[in-house]
């Protein structure tokens, strides 16, 4: 279930980059060592390193790091370098685990600052759920796959009955509270596969990939009892009205597909309030 989670890295997968790292280091060693003493080889280490630090975290860098400084003393002890005292040997090699280290640390902080801009950028703040960016990519991506496989998709468009009376009555941090108990709810009872995102004040979009209108009507049917359970029932009397629309094949325009789920809320809305309604939709 997406939930706002920080994004993964992309590109490369993390087994071609240990085996890119390990070879890389190995590979600067011999390149230090063939070419002697005289030839200042060592600002090769810097790029395994940065690989490691870049692309598999912090314990990959620090062990990339301790193996470029022994790869270096050894192809460089083995290529005949020596020094006056042992000291000088301890010094210098002291000196190359902070220059690695520095590197190292400089772009795992570069990454996690990346990693977490992506997330914010993916995720509403108050509740910890999928912002209507992150949805909409998720939604676009799972209706492809399922047009692909021929099978359906469900979009649940639910809205918050009465909670501009929480607001009003007990003020916005108790509004903010029912939120985010509201979003707990929501990951507790969707399915891993499920998507769910806050696009509004108390609007939120479920995601049900490969789910039938019989499949997604329980589904919802159970995740708006426990809403109900969960919200307050006192003057405010707050509860959710879910519309759906369910397609057995799925457009390519997600904001149609939401407009629909959305038009089926209003519908909801018109005949009570707190109850299920699914369309069923063919692709015309």
């Amino acid at each position: 279930m997406i939930k706002g989670n920080a994004k993964k890295p992309t590109g490369i997968s993390t087994t071609l980059a240990v085996v890119l790292v390990v070879a890389g280091l190995l590979l600067v060693g011999f390149i230090d060592y063939i070419s002697g003493v005289e030839i200042r080889s060592y600002p090769l280490y810097f790029l395994p390193v940065s690989l490691a630090a870049w692309r598999l975290g912090k314990v990959a860098a620090f062990l990339a790091v301790i193996a470029a400084t022994i790869i270096w003393i050894v192809s460089n002890w083995t290529a005949g370098l020596r020094y006056s005292t042992e000291h000088t040997w301890v010094l210098n090699s002291l000196s190359q685990l902070l220059a690695f280290s520095t590197i190292a640390v400089l772009l795992s902080w570069a990454r996690n600052l990346l990693d977490r801009e992506q997330a914010l950028s993916r995720t509403d703040s108050l509740t910890g759920l999928a912002n209507a960016r992150a949805f909409h990519a998720f939604v676009e991506l799972t209706a492809a796959t399922c047009r692909r496989n021929g099978r359906p998709l469900t979009l649940a468009y639910i809205d918050l009955d009465n909670f501009k009376c929480v607001n009003d009555r007990y003020g916005h941090a108790r509004g903010d509270a029912l939120l985010k108990d509201v979003a707990a709810i929501f990951k507790k009872t969707l399915r891993a596969t499920d998507s769910v995102a806050r696009v509004g004040g108390d609007e939120f979009l479920v995601c049900l990939p490969e789910t039938s209108q019989a499949q997604a009507h329980p589904l919802l049917e159970r995740l708006r009892l426990a809403l109900a359970i969960a919200l307050p029932a006192d003057e405010c009397a707050v509860s959710a009205s879910i519309g759906a629309s369910c397609w057995d094949l799925p457009l390519e325009s997600v904001d149609a597909m939401i407009s629909a789920a959305d038009q089926t809320m209003y519908e909801v809305k018109k005949g009570g309030k707190n109850r299920v309604a699914i369309v069923s939709m063919t692709k015309s």
